[in-house]
């Protein structure tokens, strides 16, 4: 499936039109307006070093784009395309209005039960789908937590933020991984015991389960 590509020219030319949405070790999300779509938000990568860095870092943009484009569910972002902008390549998805959990979370905000058990419920849904949607393959997160948890204005959740995900190719009883080049990163005390202490240990979907129950933890309490 070919990556839809915007052009450059159907953003804003000012650098200062486009709102800093937050800062990553991969580079920074920006919002701005789009000539049809509207507000979106703009995953803008940094990517530096020698030859080889720069092509392994690019592979993983793309595969990041295609993993994305696959995902159909209410409660996974939308994307919508890439583009290169100021130097530097982009992926173009929804903009969500709510921020994200943690934000809500360290909020004053007061949640009723009923709606943290929504919230749990729809991440749940969306962890599931990535888990069983292929029946060939299953597609680890690998980087579940609240920060990577984005809200509607209405506070009906997306997960986002797809640069940790494996890919686990079904093949009988056992699977083979492929994992994205730039998806070395993992979040304490949101990753399951046993990568941490091996860093090198193939992402599971259980894995996946323990993010989920922390961050479920933290809903709950």
């Amino acid at each position: 499936m070919e990556l839809k590509k915007f052009d450059p020219s159907e953003f804003p030319s000012n650098y200062h039109d486009y709102k800093l949405l937050g800062k990553g070790g991969f580079g920074e999300v920006r919002a701005c307006y789009h000539a049809s779509l509207g507000r979106v938000a703009l995953k803008l990568f940094r990517i530096t070093g020698g030859r080889k860095d720069i092509k392994r870092a690019k592979r993983g943009l793309e595969k990041e784009a295609k993993i994305l484009q696959r995902m159909k569910h209410p409660h996974i972002v939308t994307f919508y395309g890439v583009t290169s902008l100021f130097e530097k390549e982009c992926l173009v998805m929804e903009f969500m209005e709510g921020g994200n959990l943690n934000e809500l979370l360290m909020s004053k905000i007061v949640l009723s039960w009923t709606s943290r058990l929504r919230l749990l419920h729809e991440l749940i849904s969306a962890i599931s789908y990535l888990h069983n949607h292929d029946r060939k393959r299953a597609f680890i997160h690998g980087d579940i937590k609240p920060q990577n948890i984005l809200l509607t204005k209405s506070r009906s959740l997306k997960l986002a933020d797809f640069g940790s995900v494996n890919i686990s190719e079904r093949t009988g009883v056992s699977t083979t991984t492929f994992e994205i080049p730039h998806s070395t990163q993992h979040t304490w005390p949101y990753t399951a015991p046993e990568r941490l202490n091996d860093p090198d240990l193939k992402k599971t979907a259980a894995m996946d389960i323990y993010s989920y129950g922390i961050t479920a933890y933290e809903v709950l309490t």
